[in-house]
């Protein structure tokens, strides 16, 4: 058997249980330039070398209550909370891969519904639904927010906020001070403040489109003054200024149909959003597609334009850059996978690089350094 990836679960006393998972390995059909595929799957030993570089943690989140199947969302029999998979992402293939069960998290309206700190002590872990107390067979939108402890100690949840009805994209500023909310059924916005102790509080709520539109996501700009919401059934991306203790709607931008997830890059440059494509309807719909959709989007001063795109896996929740920003991370919910697609002279290009998961992924974020641009 060739070396696989090591894959850690986190039990309930707090130790770790090890195990040793299948080789991660490149599709064989799919051009790379320059073989950087093979280049890939060749760091996918288990051994390590003598010195690692400083553990880089991506976190996603798994719902554990709803199963999207040909087009119809069920309530599965024995519902759980909710989990992390927590995977050191410093190289690729990542290493280290942990699960964090007890967590909740919902696959329903939150594309990104999660986000790091930049020092990696906190994950901001949004649930949008919550099974009817009334009717154990359907959900209902939640208001809940969890605050889980990475570091240090054990991981676990130290505190719950409320927030609009349905949170769904969470955003960390890179100084990580500030916070945004982006509450699906409200078409709003909720601000939160990040103290130094680890404590997190409401700052407000702020209108910014329809509720109708469907407000998804939040992407702050590497200085954190502004950020890019993304409206999944308006079809548009909402400019935002962040002013203090205000967030303010200053640009609308027309964008593709069912484009949930989006995520600004280390240097502020590209802009990638993940579109489902219709993937989530009944096979024999009319609009129905087998595979979802990544777009690639350059800034040009302060908007961005679409430069590329690329076929995905089924139900995409999540696109997200690598550390590097050479990389754009995909969570294929239908697939239960992770795919790595990478950046080369403004295009996308598949490397063959799945990380299976949990759960269907629901949300994917990576933790920041800090300000690497600005405006």
């Amino acid at each position: 058997m060739k070396p696989g990836i090591c894959r850690m679960r986190l039990l309930a006393s707090g130790q770790f249980l090890l195990a040793a998972c299948p080789p991660v390995q490149a599709d064989p059909n799919v051009n790379s330039p320059g073989g950087h595929a093979e280049e890939l799957v060749q760091l996918a030993g288990c051994h390590m070398p003598e010195t690692l570089p400083a553990p880089r943690w991506m976190v996603c989140a798994n719902d554990q209550q709803l199963q999207a199947l040909d087009g119809d969302y069920r309530v599965v029999a024995d519902p759980r909370p909710g989990s992390l998979t927590l995977m050191d992402i410093s190289a690729v293939p990542p290493r280290n891969v942990t699960d964090l069960d007890g967590i909740p998290c919902s696959l329903v309206g939150p594309p990104t519904c999660l986000a790091v700190t930049p020092d990696q002590s906190l994950v901001l872990v949004a649930r949008a639904m919550r099974i009817d107390p009334s009717d154990s067979s359907r959900q209902i939108p939640d208001n809940r927010l969890s605050v889980v402890r990475l570091s240090p100690g054990t991981p676990g949840t130290i505190q719950q906020i409320e927030v609009g009805r349905q949170p769904s994209g969470v955003e960390i500023s890179r100084d990580g001070t500030r916070a945004l909310v982006a509450n699906r059924a409200d078409g709003s916005v909720s601000l939160l403040a990040i103290s130094a102790d680890g404590r997190v509080g409401l700052v407000g709520t702020f209108a910014v489109a329809p509720p109708e539109s469907s407000v998804s996501h939040a992407a702050f700009s590497p200085d954190g003054r502004s950020a890019v919401i993304g409206n999944v059934y308006g079809g548009t991306l909402t400019v935002l200024n962040i002013n203090g203790r205000e967030a303010v709607a200053v640009d609308t931008i027309p964008v593709g149909i069912l484009a949930e997830g989006l995520d600004i890059s280390p240097d502020g440059q590209w802009l990638a959003v993940n579109c489902l494509e219709n993937t989530a309807m009944p096979p024999d719909s009319p609009g129905y597609r087998e595979t979802g959709m990544v777009v690639l989007l350059q800034r040009q001063r302060q908007t961005f334009v679409v430069v590329d795109s690329i076929r995905t896996g089924r139900i995409p929740q999540s696109a997200v850059f690598t550390p590097d920003g050479q990389y754009v991370a995909v969570g294929c919910n239908a697939e239960r996978n992770i795919a790595f697609y990478r950046i080369r002279n403004g295009r996308l290009r598949d490397t063959g690089i799945r990380i299976p998961a949990s759960g269907g992924p629901a949300a994917i974020r990576i933790s920041s350094d800090g300000p690497t641009a600005s405006e």
